[in-house]
């Protein structure tokens, strides 16, 4: 597991190292292949020498990534002169960038950061000296109109606030843009805005300066993961699951025990790092240009059908005798029923604003669940409780049972054991239990060896052994990156 360390903060008045702020977008000149073409802006400011060479990483692998994953022909990047980075360049070289309407912007930022008043998060420059507040940022952004805007930022969210080369000369280039970055970015209108961070916490940096900032590391290691897998269903929700689940893992690894932070004048524990999700109002579409993907779905643990628009989710249609028929409200002993065009506000207490956020919510409860509708009879809101019928094949990507129970796809190689080639996002398998009471994840590449004691040689056998297997499983598990092997126990998901 990668060892991190928090980015130290700065005083406004303390002396800065100036150093070379980069902001680069590159022009590619060459016939597109897609209609749109994708326009990656990557700013990042180190002039703090603390982390300068952390935020110059962290734009290097963003950089890469896209090299590998998007044709030259679909990709421009935009180059600012060296120098020292401010938000009046930022706005200027948005502005000068011609964009069509039908392109999609991405815009990546690393350095320091903060808020003030109401959640007012800003970009921090020049040592606190110059800054650009994430509404001016996404003003001159939403100016173009693109079809789709990503923002993401690697910056602190504490009360007063954190900085790459170009990419490699002889970094690979893509010839044919890949399968991950044909969904995010040429078949997904709307807005994404994603900081490191939610609101009181610091961002934390890798001790290796190689490997950047922790949350970036996570962006970058799931693209790879991820960049020629066909799946899709796994988009921008599920992305920001996977990199939100792994960056809270790295950063409780690294501090078990919290690390003290200060928020609004008060000395606290940072017990996690939450990537936050601003916006993410998104909507994909068909290479024919027809609408569709995430924007309706059945459920049938809740037993109803849902859309979702304009960032509302509301009931369709409710099946019969269902656990939407059979809700609990303040135990009045009645049974209490959803209709169609009721409003789904919230589940578990997280709030719903889209198709994938609502089956994700339901796939991952407990059997009993609490949600907050609101009425379309009367414009009320009424907090429920529903037993859940039990997870089916329908609740996730389908076919084989070490998918349902525990979220992995394995497959057999010359060697013991099965190996991961993917792990579905916020499974149980992102949550096994290390004999120290820790929560790890498993990842592509390591190899299941053991389960509940016995040795499992091929994929038959990790299939057999799970769908066998108690609620509580113990397996050992031989890690990719180091080769050593380890024990752990999890909770598996009840399909029966």
């Amino acid at each position: 597991m990668m060892r991190c360390r928090i980015r130290a903060g700065f005083s406004r008045t303390a002396p800065l190292a100036v150093g070379m702020s980069l902001l680069w977008l590159c022009l590619l000149e060459a016939a597109p292949v897609n209609a749109r073409t994708l326009h990656v802006f990557i700013a990042t400011d180190d002039t703090d020498r603390n982390i300068g060479h952390y935020v110059r990483q962290d734009g290097a692998n963003v950089a890469l990534e896209f090299q590998a994953g998007v044709a030259t022909q679909d990709l421009k990047f935009h180059e600012l002169e060296e120098g020292v980075l401010t938000g009046n360049r930022i706005r200027q070289i948005i502005r000068r960038a011609r964009i069509a309407q039908d392109d999609a912007i991405f815009f990546y930022y690393s350095g320091h950061g903060g808020y003030r008043g109401e959640d007012k998060h800003f970009l921090s420059m020049k040592g606190g000296r110059d800054e650009l507040t994430r509404n001016e940022l996404i003003s001159e952004l939403q100016r173009h109109q693109a079809a789709l805007t990503v923002v993401v930022t690697d910056a602190c969210y504490n009360l007063v606030f954190r900085p790459p080369p170009p990419p490699s000369v002889g970094a690979p280039l893509a010839i044919e843009t890949e399968p991950l970055f044909q969904r995010l970015f040429f078949q997904t209108n709307g807005f994404i805005d994603i900081n490191a961070c939610t609101r009181g916490q610091i961002a934390a940096t890798c001790i290796d300066p190689l490997e950047g900032s922790v949350f970036t590391k996570m962006l970058t290691t799931s693209m790879q993961r991820h960049m020629n897998d066909e799946d899709a269903s796994f988009g921008w929700h599920e992305l920001f699951d996977e990199v939100s689940d792994r960056t809270a893992v790295e950063f409780a690894e690294l501090f078990p025990g919290g690390h003290g932070v200060q928020v609004e004048g008060n000395a606290v524990q940072q017990v996690t790092q939450t990537p936050h999700a601003f916006a993410m109002n998104i909507q994909k579409f068909y290479d024919d240009g027809n609408v569709g993907g995430n924007n309706s779905v059945s459920n049938t643990r809740l037993g109803l059908d849902i859309t979702a628009e304009n960032s509302i989710v509301l009931v369709s249609s409710v099946k019969d005798g269902g656990p939407a028929t059979q809700l609990n409200y303040k135990n009045d002993g009645q049974n209490w029923y959803l209709e169609r065009g009721d409003q789904v506000v919230s589940i578990n207490g997280s709030e719903v604003d889209c198709v994938n956020c609502f089956s994700r919510a339901v796939r991952n409860s407990n059997a009993q669940m609490q949600l907050v509708v609101k009425s379309a009879t009367d414009g009320k809101l009424y907090p429920f409780t529903a037993r859940l019928n039990p997870l089916g094949a329908d609740d996730v990507d389908g076919g084989g049972q070490q998918k349902l129970r525990f979220g992995i796809w394995v497959e057999s190689y010359n060697g013991p054991g099965a190996r991961i080639v993917k792990v579905q996002p916020n499974s149980p398998a992102t949550r096994v239990l290390h004999p120290n009471g820790q929560e790890w994840f498993l990842e592509t590449g390591d190899i299941v060896t053991q389960v509940n004691g016995r040795q499992t040689n091929g994929q038959d056998a990790v299939t057999s052994a799970v769908f066998a297997s108690p609620q509580e499983m113990t397996l050992e598990v031989i890690g990719a990156r180091d080769k050593k092997t380890y024990r752990f126990r999890v909770q598996l998901w009840n399909v029966n």
